[in-house]
């Protein structure tokens, strides 16, 4: 990026410590505006071949964008969306159909699955502490000794009662919620991977 923008690296290195002049800054945002828009026309081109109106919801999953945004790409509605969908754009359709990717986005394809997988096994991961937490908590329920003269609860026992359920109700519908991002992750990369092998 750094020569698209005709920085050398002394110059590199005075910004990453000094505020540029306002020109420079005026310049190299429009730079950066122009840069993303060329990469915008690129992914819309290729996009266009393969995602219809009805399929953007689907497609928008496996990308991890937004529908609306990928629609308003589509549509010429968004033409600078921001690096971090143009990558994830860019590395969806690497993954597909060989779409040569950015220069400055090699890292980032090559990266990419790795951090998908580490961001979806922390979910997973944070909704079995939340059930461990959950279960650990249940043994509150031993205040309440099960027989026939079975007493009247208060209401603040009643909430008090219910919240494991309320918290079980919660982390089974994230459960579900990541169960399908694997999913969709296995569907669109690992499969696609092991075909081209």
């Amino acid at each position: 990026m750094a020569i698209k923008l005709g920085l050398s690296s002394e110059q590199l290195h005075h910004y990453y410590y000094h505020t540029p002049p306002n020109d420079e800054i005026l310049r190299i945002e429009k730079e950066l505006y122009k840069d993303r828009a060329e990469k915008t026309e690129r992914i819309r081109a290729e996009l266009s071949k393969v995602v219809g109106y009805r399929e953007a919801a689907q497609i928008s999953k496996k990308i991890g964008i937004s529908d609306s945004k990928l629609r308003d790409i589509i549509e010429g509605k968004d033409l600078t969306p921001s690096y971090d969908i143009i990558s994830k754009v860019e590395f969806f359709l690497y993954m597909l159909f060989d779409f040569r990717v950015s220069l400055e986005n090699e890292e980032f394809k090559n990266n990419y699955l790795d951090t998908m997988v580490d961001n979806l096994s922390a979910k997973v991961n944070s909704i079995g502490v939340s059930l461990l937490r959950c279960s650990e908590n249940m043994n509150f329920l031993k205040r309440y000794p099960v027989n026939k003269n079975y007493p009247q609860l208060s209401s603040s026992d009643e909430h008090y009662i219910n919240g494991p359920l309320f918290a079980i109700e919660w982390d089974l519908k994230k459960l579900t919620e990541a169960q399908q991002e694997v999913q969709i992750f296995l569907e669109t990369y690992i499969r696609k991977v092991k075909k081209n092998r």
